[in-house]
């Protein structure tokens, strides 16, 4: 009985004296402790999330995590908690969040690292805020952050600390708001590598980690790009005369010191065309949205393009697309529309019927989002389809008539200020049937109809009426989209 009584002692101090290491970070609420670093799961995750405590790096492996109903970060670590904490993107992942996504705290002269290994094609794309936190244990010196070799989007990324310093090198990072650190000491709080501001187009880096375009802070969409802005030939972050030397130097005495980006107009060789390219920047030549609008005097200064998205002229038709959808397709009706499961009734986003919403699905979304913008995603931030309102002052301040060009029927419109805008009548897309080209011309708003969440609105117009508003059309049709361009300022 002594035998058995020491046994069953032993065994619990045994059990007593083993604790899992908890390494201080948390994932959609769960601690990552030895015990599960291998494989981290829990509600709201799913795909292949992991921690290797030996290099102290997070590993999200086409993992999604989704934390909405949660009062949780998707990723967090402790105040305290070991140094340079890194998270590792590999495929495509996505959080989930209301507002704060992922939340870092950071040690002084310490620093954090969102990355992609190899060829660098890992992604993370977060509803939510990536949220740099040193404010607490910062005395005179600062943190450095970065981002590198992936691409990145979040709602915001911003850092409660004026030393924080936030480096991005060889990305891709678009951010609805973006607020970083100060000049600490020389560290700029905003140091890109390797890649240019996109977006604002007109855009500097200032001190203090701000977008500044024309001496005011910038607070609105960034963009930032890998490789360097169009005229930037020696990588150095400005266009000037130095980018035009460096092309000369190559080509009249085989000198690249200078040159890191010398295929200025991407025909895969570097030429006299290129220094044109150059020169085209330097001269204000250069349209940098890369496509061509008109200003048709309207109150709001809205500039619509001269094009339909796919188009290669005026009179060309373009592409047709579903509704929030951002490539054309072969086959147009419900089964195969993106945002339903396979029936109108079955709606998994832009919902605010629960009726409609798949398991009373609602979101309560009425505008598109960017990255379902055919606009946004096929010419680049800096377009959008219009709103209802960008078309109601359209068909408000326009007149139109029916006409052709190169043999193309549409409607030509003149605005206030007498310029000219050319819709072709391109008909629209039902299942694999293209009807009425040449009598009827639809083209889609982004915003969702107020009466019903399986419609949005459009404009429609054939060879008798003027442009004015259609009856609602379905959200799965095959319609056109002509972009509006989204102002600098």
């Amino acid at each position: 009985m002594k035998r058995v009584l020491s046994l069953f002692l032993l065994f619990s101090v045994a059990v007593a004296s083993y604790a899992a290491t908890d390494y201080g970070i948390a994932v959609a609420g769960v601690r990552v402790t030895s015990d599960n670093k291998n494989n981290i799961t829990g509600t709201g995750i799913s795909g292949s999330v992991s921690y290797n405590s030996s290099t102290n790096t997070l590993t999200l492996n086409n993992a999604t995590i989704d934390v909405r109903s949660m009062p949780v970060n998707a990723i967090s670590n402790d105040y305290g908690a070991r140094a340079n904490f890194k998270i590792k993107l590999v495929g495509n992942n996505y959080i989930k969040a209301n507002k704060n996504a992922i939340v870092i705290n950071i040690k002084e002269s310490q620093g954090f690292e969102l990355f992609s290994s190899g060829d660098g094609t890992g992604t993370l794309t977060c509803d939510g805020a990536l949220y740099l936190d040193a404010r607490d244990h910062m005395t005179n010196d600062y943190t450095m952050s970065t981002i590198w070799n992936c691409t990145v989007r979040f709602d915001d990324i911003i850092s409660e600390d004026y030393e924080e310093c936030l480096t991005i090198n060889n990305a891709n990072v678009t951010t609805d708001y973006l607020n970083v650190g100060s000049d600490h000491n020389g560290q700029k709080g905003l140091k890109l590598i390797d890649c240019y501001l996109a977006y604002p187009v007109n855009g500097v880096v200032g001190n203090y980690g701000t977008i500044m375009v024309d001496g005011d802070s910038w607070e609105d969409h960034v963009e930032i790009k890998r490789g360097a802005r169009h005229g930037d030939v020696n990588g150095d972050g400005d266009i000037t005369a130095a980018d035009v030397t460096a092309l000369y130097d190559w080509l009249l005495n085989n000198d690249n010191t200078q040159l890191k980006y010398g295929d200025q107009n991407g025909d895969g060789d570097i030429t006299a065309a290129d220094v044109t390219e150059v020169y085209d920047v330097l001269l204000g030549n250069y349209n940098p949205y890369g496509h061509e609008w008109v200003d048709l005097g309207l109150p709001s200064g809205t500039l619509w393009a001269t094009m339909n998205i796919g188009a290669n002229s005026p009179e060309d038709y373009g592409d047709y697309f579903a509704w929030g959808e951002t490539m054309p397709k072969d086959y147009y009706d419900w089964s195969t529309y993106k945002w339903c499961n396979g029936k109108y009734n079955m709606m998994t986003k832009y919902c605010t019927d629960s009726s409609y919403g798949y398991n009373g699905f609602t979101d309560n979304k009425t505008e598109l989002d960017l990255e379902d913008d055919a606009a946004c995603f096929n010419w680049g931030y800096g377009w959008r389809i219009p709103s209802k309102e960008q078309m109601q002052e359209l068909i408000d301040n326009c007149s139109s008539r029916w006409t052709t060009m190169n043999g193309v029927y549409g409607r030509l419109l003149t605005g206030p200020n007498g310029a000219t805008m050319f819709l072709p009548a391109a008909g629209k897309r039902w299942k694999s049937e293209i009807n009425y080209t040449g009598t009827l011309g639809n083209y889609w708003s982004r915003t969702l109809y107020s009466s019903s969440t399986i419609e949005a609105y459009y404009i429609v117009f054939d060879n008798v009426g003027n442009v004015g508003w259609g009856n609602y059309r379905s959200r799965d049709y095959g319609m056109s989209v002509r972009a509006v361009r989204v102002s600098n300022k």
